[in-house]
This record gives structure tokens, sequence and C-alpha cells, in this order.
């Protein structure tokens, strides 16, 4: 098993730089040396790193070049994973973009793209870019009320039962204070009340939810470290 992760000298919004690293789970359950992905170099800067399910393509975000032009804000893209572990070219998802910046996207249960973006000018929400049939994706909306709000919505992934969508909100009502992980669920067409995962929430800054394979831990950030706890000890087991 592997795992990718970002690393970047600061936070990253200021600092604009980061590189993915490659992280093997050993025979005796430890963590390998971290080796930076060939799909990076020099001249790019990638964050939020999602691996599909079946391992076959990660998404992430990208300040890198675009068709030969340069460019400072962040794109989603997306990168393919060969059978024999080889990484084919990253591509632009020009579909789900904008001229904002555009981060850490996931793929919901439908095929949609959920991405957290400024381009609303406001602030960060959640946007969705519905899955087409020829493999492409319908233009972005925000994602309706009440997991939209005054306060910042971003960090989207859908947890294991495919029908809760944990998110990270800073200034929510209901939190602790910065950033904050919840939980709505889809009913139909209609999102429940976010709901904050108190046994995850503290007065510190949690953010970049990721769940393992097993769909059993949930993975978290909080003040820049990487932590874990049960999925079966949060609110999302209720």
């Amino acid at each position: 098993m592997t795992a990718l992760v970002a690393r970047s000298a600061g936070f990253f919004p200021q600092t604009r730089q980061s590189k993915i690293f490659e992280v093997a789970r050993q025979s005796d359950g430890s963590w390998g040396d971290a080796v930076e992905v060939p799909f990076g170099d020099e001249e790019t800067s990638d964050i939020d790193p999602f691996y599909v399910p079946d391992g076959s393509r990660v998404w992430f975000s990208s300040i890198r070049a675009l068709d030969g032009v340069a460019r400072t804000d962040v794109d989603v893209w997306y990168v393919d994973r060969r059978p024999d572990g080889s990484w084919a070219e990253p591509v632009n998802a020009a579909e789900v973009n904008s001229p904002a910046d555009d981060l850490f996207p996931s793929i919901g249960p439908d095929g949609a793209v959920y991405a957290g973006s400024d381009r609303g000018g406001d602030g960060f929400d959640i946007w969705r870019a519905p899955a087409n049939a020829d493999g492409t994706w319908g233009p972005a909306t925000v994602l309706s009320a009440p997991v939209t709000s005054a306060a910042w919505e971003f960090n989207p992934v859908f947890a294991p039962d495919g029908e809760s969508l944990v998110f990270t909100a800073q200034g929510r009502e209901g939190g602790e204070g910065k950033g904050d992980l919840f939980f709505s669920r889809l009913e139909g067409e209609t999102w429940t009340a976010p709901t904050a995962i108190a046994a995850v929430n503290t007065g510190s800054d949690e953010y970049h939810p990721a769940f393992s394979a097993d769909g059993v831990t949930l993975y978290f950030v909080r003040q820049a470290n990487m932590l874990q706890i049960a999925v079966s000890a949060t609110e999302l087991a209720d």
C-alpha cells in the first residue's frame, strides 16, 4: 500500500510552493521514506493529491504552466497511473477550473468532481462539476445551502458510505475555531444541515480530511501534523 502526501515549507496559500511525495507502507506497519513523484519538477507546485479507489488515477491541485503559458492561480489536474506503476502525463481538468484558485479535488460516488474554490468572490466554497458520459465534466456550480454559508468551506471528500460529504469549514457556527471538520449528507437533492465532527475538532486548525482505502480510518491534519482516528469513533458512524 502506498500513500501520497504534499509538503510545503509553510502554509501553502502564502508560500505558493508544495511538492507531492509517495510513501510506501512497510511489512511491519511503518511508513518508508518519502519519494517525490516523477510528474512534478522544480517548475511546478503541486498539492492535494487524491487517489481514485482503484488507484488508476490521482487528482491534484497545481500551479504549473498550461499550454506553455505560466500560471499563478491553482488549477485542478489529474494524472493516470499505468498498470506497471508508471505515470502518464498530467492533464488539466479544464471544465472544472476557473481563473481563481481551485483546490483539493475529489471524486464523488456519481463521478462528479468536487473542489474548493474562491471563484465566487466572497471566500472559498465547494463547487461540483458533474461527470459526462464521454469522460468530460460539465460546468462547475457551487453547492447549495446549507453546505454553502457565509463561512469558508473547502477540502471536500466523501466518506466511504458514499453519502456523507466531509469538508473543512473556517469560521462556521458549531465549530471550535479556525478550521474544523463538518459533514453533510445528500438526501435526494437536498443537503442536510452540516454536523461538526466533534471527535476531531479542537481550538486548533483541523483540515485536509482523507479516508483509508478500507474506509476504517479518517486521516486529517492538525497544525501541520497528520493524525488519524477510527471512523467508528466519530459522528460519521451515527
